[in-house]
C-alpha cells in the first residue's frame, strides 16, 4: 500500500556520534531496538526506528512515517485509534 504523505518534504539528518563508539555499533544498536509498526494514520508499515515522529496517547506510543501524519494524530487521536 503506498502512502499519500507527501515524503519529499521530509530532511533526514546525518547521525555524527562523538562519543567513542563506531557508527556500526550505533547503527547495530538502533536496529535491535526497532520493530514493526503501524502509522495509524496512513496504515504504511515502517520499523520504529525509521519513524519520523511518535506520540503517546492513552498509555500507548504510536509511530508516523511523515509529519503531516503526526499532525493528523495529534489533532484527532480517536479518529485513527479503534477502542
Amino acid at each position: 500500500m503506498a502512502c499519500s504523505c507527501d515524503h519529499s518534504k521530509v530532511t533526514l539528518k546525518k547521525e555524527v556520534s562523538t562519543s567513542g563508539h563506531s557508527h556500526a555499533q550505533v547503527a547495530q544498536a538502533k536496529e535491535n531496538s526497532s520493530k514493526k509498526v503501524i502509522d495509524p494514520v496512513c496504515k504504511m508499515a515502517l520499523d520504529s526506528s525509521k519513524a519520523v515522529g511518535k506520540e503517546t496517547y492513552k498509555q500507548r506510543t504510536y509511530f508516523f512515517c511523515s509529519k503531516p501524519c503526526l499532525e493528523k494524530f495529534k489533532a484527532e487521536p480517536k479518529k485513527f485509534i479503534q477502542s
